[in-house]
């Protein structure tokens, strides 16, 4: 089915027109490898020599062969956005049966890594001191109950994820509204968690030991869940660039959990306490590894950090082929395993 999917969209004209650099000249004649066959070579590309590549797809294209120079030439006149809306197309027909309480629990993480190095590249993402490699900041929201990448946003690094993880919270909550958010340390912030509220969303997030006030007064004391009401007027946001209505008053529900390891952390919440008991809170938190696992998978079984091109363009190509590889290979174990049979109590 996603594969379906994603040739009827590389396929449609009016996408191939919005996504090629030069709508007036590129792919306007008949190439062995058009708009179509480039788009598949990178989603489908194995991270093996250019060489060996450029063969398997001219087999499996039923030419007799495709130089490298040629498909290098073709994927540089397609847009990376091309890769990032079919990643994100695809991801609306993944499967979503599987629920936690009627919500769908969506994860939050971020990953660093090294790019080409080259001047060409140095000049937009900044050095990493001790490498000397041009470094990229991604992050990315992930479905844990139905494994799945939903979107992602790519940039140099160091990067705002506070930041990021709004953008790509305002770009998801258009489309899923039963969402309960999944933030580790790092992240909580007053205006995320005022994004949040005003889009009618939930969330759990893990907070440090210097986030507000009125929680490290929750951390310090012996209460393990509590309901505490904060309000944050601009005299405490002085300093800051923030995009709220002052004064903002808001309810936190502080949950204080002890971890397998026997560590104690401190979650923050907007869900309720009869529905959400403490045990199903640190229940939740415990799912969001599941990004952890997906990520280690992105870097060792997908190779998202091995990029085929040397260019900006061809490498954020990358990036999101390789997101949507990963949903194709979790789409195909989904529809592989058996259906689950209820027992019913007779």
């Amino acid at each position: 089915m996603m594969i379906e999917r994603t040739k009827e969209i590389i396929n449609d004209k009016e996408f191939q027109q919005e996504n090629v650099m030069d709508p007036t000249k590129d792919f306007i004649r008949n190439r062995k490898m058009g708009f179509s066959g480039a788009m598949m070579y990178v989603l489908g590309n194995s991270r093996e020599n250019l060489f060996f590549n450029s063969e398997k797809y001219a087999e499996a294209a039923g030419l007799e062969s495709i130089s490298a120079a040629a498909i290098c030439k073709a994927r540089a006149k397609i847009q990376w956005t091309a890769f990032e809306s079919v990643f994100e197309q695809c991801a609306l027909i993944m499967s979503m049966k599987k629920d936690f309480n009627g919500y769908q629990l969506l994860a939050v993480d971020g990953m660093k890594g090294e790019m080409p190095n080259l001047n060409s590249l140095k000049s937009t993402y900044p050095v990493n001191g001790k490498q000397g490699y041009p470094m990229f900041h991604a992050l990315s929201v992930y479905n844990v109950m139905n494994d799945f990448f939903m979107a992602a946003t790519f940039r140099p690094a160091p990067a705002d994820e506070r930041e990021m993880a709004m953008e790509l919270q305002d770009k998801i909550t258009q489309r899923s509204e039963n969402n309960i958010w999944i933030f580790d340390r790092g992240f909580p912030s007053v205006q995320l968690i005022y994004n949040l509220e005003k889009a009618g969303q939930k969330f759990v997030m893990r907070v440090s030991n210097n986030f507000l006030k009125e929680v490290n007064d929750f951390t310090r004391g012996r209460a393990v869940d509590k309901s505490i009401t904060i309000t944050f007027d601009a005299r405490r946001a002085a300093g800051k660039s923030m995009d709220i209505p002052f004064p903002y008053t808001f309810t936190l529900r502080c949950v204080r959990i002890r971890l397998d390891s026997g560590i104690e952390e401190i979650l923050i919440t907007n869900l309720n306490r009869k529905e959400f008991p403490k045990r199903k809170i640190k229940q939740i938190y415990g799912l969001r590894w599941g990004i952890e696992i997906s990520y280690n998978y992105l870097k060792h079984a997908i190779f998202i950090e091995e990029f085929t091109s040397r260019k900006e363009n061809g490498i954020k190509q990358d990036f999101y082929a390789s997101l949507w590889a990963a949903n194709l290979t979790n789409a195909a174990i989904s529809d592989a395993m058996p259906p689950v049979i209820k027992k019913t109590k007779l």
